[in-house]
């Protein structure tokens, strides 16, 4: 009974401090998930610069993936398994598309790398890819040593930030940023600023369903206010090779909800053996 009584005191407790927490204006994180909601519209660019449809054809080939409608809501991705699951560590290769007169194209302005986090309070924790006078065609390659170490090497093209860095392999997402800007803008789209034109500052093209092959576009004008430029997503494009999207929620409920039900038919099946043994 005097235990009854304890419990019924915390849950008097608890009710109190519950509505003090909710209305004290205190705003709670949400949490970063691997998905987005696509697709959104995209602005006819400046006149001379390439459109969405233009460089994924010449990514991809003619037609093969629509700027529209092909639009992934994948936000997060991760990497192959380790050695020694794996033969080999994950390797990730990285394309700079810089195009014709977007802000790729005007020197060091530019940075383009991976972030990593659990809610949007933050923290982030970001690792350059390009960082500065990076050419088109320069390529980048990742090398995970582990879960949480990537290696950066490249082929001695300019502008590719060479090294080893902390970042966890299994959740990862893209950033851009353009010097200058008091912002970063994130592949997903709820670590972006909520004052700007649209939260929608990356478009994610998959190749085909089930491929490891990516291409990554970012408009820097997402992060700024309403009515400054259009969205035609031309200032930053990379395609990236052997990454994977983060699997949505649901799918992790089917996966734990099929794991249940094998565990319930294995018990099942390991008491019908015992009543035949009996």
């Amino acid at each position: 009974m005097k235990a009854l009584s304890v419990s019924k005191k915390k849950l008097s407790a608890l009710a109190v401090v519950v509505p003090l927490i909710f209305g004290s204006g205190i705003a709670l994180a949400d949490p970063v998930t691997g998905t987005n909601t696509r697709p959104v519209p995209i602005a006819v660019p400046t006149a001379g610069q390439p459109s969405m449809q233009d460089m994924l054809d010449s990514t991809f080939g003619t037609n093969v993936v629509n700027a529209q409608t092909g639009q992934s809501n994948a936000a997060m991705w991760t990497t192959s398994t380790l050695p020694p699951s794996a033969t080999t560590a994950p390797h990730l290769s990285f394309e700079y598309l810089c195009t014709a007169g977007g802000d790729c194209s005007a020197g060091n302005s530019q940075e383009f790398g991976l972030f990593t986090a659990t809610d949007t309070a933050g923290p982030i924790s970001r690792v350059a890819i390009f960082n500065g006078p990076a050419v088109a065609g320069a390529d980048a390659f990742l090398d995970w040593l582990d879960d949480g170490t990537v290696k950066i090497s490249s082929l001695g093209d300019p502008g590719i930030n060479t090294g080893t860095f902390s970042m966890n392999r299994n959740f990862f997402g893209f950033y851009y940023h353009y010097a200058g800007d008091n912002y970063y803008l994130y592949s997903f789209d709820g670590l972006n600023p909520a004052s700007g034109q649209t939260q929608a500052a990356m478009l994610a093209y998959e190749r085909a369903p089930g491929s490891d092959t990516w291409l990554l576009a970012f408009d820097e004008n997402a992060g700024q206010a309403s009515g400054t430029g259009g969205l035609d997503y031309n200032d930053m494009v990379v395609k990236i090779e052997s990454v994977t999207p983060v699997p949505e929620p649901e799918t992790y409920a089917m996966l734990g909800a099929g794991l249940l039900l094998m565990g319930f038919v294995a018990r099942r099946r390991r008491k019908s053996g015992n009543y035949l043994a009996a």
